[in-house]
């Protein structure tokens, strides 16, 4: 068995929900669907509705949308920052090529002033 994780796909939600409504233990869904029963056990339980307690698709899908959204890389180039405002004098007003201004950047800080040249 490959050992690497996966997401949960929309159709194995899907499943587990079927199975789930149909009283399925996690152990009897995590067989079905070829999955650790960690794997399910912890997404029944994340997919709680708090008014009813049972599984909601809708709820587990909208928290896994948002988790994806806030992982990754963050960007060092943003709007308003200090690296923003360099790089855009860097090409808008002196006219100097993404190198120079990864060059001029690579320098020592008291040495990242721009200036033509």
């Amino acid at each position: 068995m490959d050992r690497r994780y996966q997401h949960l796909s929309s159709e194995e939600r899907g499943a587990i929900l079927a199975a789930h409504t149909d009283n399925k233990s996690a152990r009897a869904i995590a067989q079905m669907l070829g999955r650790n029963v960690s794997t399910v056990a912890r997404e029944l339980k994340g997919g709680l509705d708090d008014e009813q307690a049972r599984y909601c698709l809708t709820r587990t899908a909208e928290g896994y949308r948002q988790r994806r959204r806030r992982c990754g890389r963050k960007a060092k180039l943003v709007k308003g920052s200090w690296l923003y405002r360099r790089v855009e004098i860097g090409l808008c007003s002196l006219r100097w090529s993404p190198e120079q201004i990864a060059g001029r950047l690579r320098r020592p800080p008291n040495q990242h002033r721009l200036k033509r040249g």
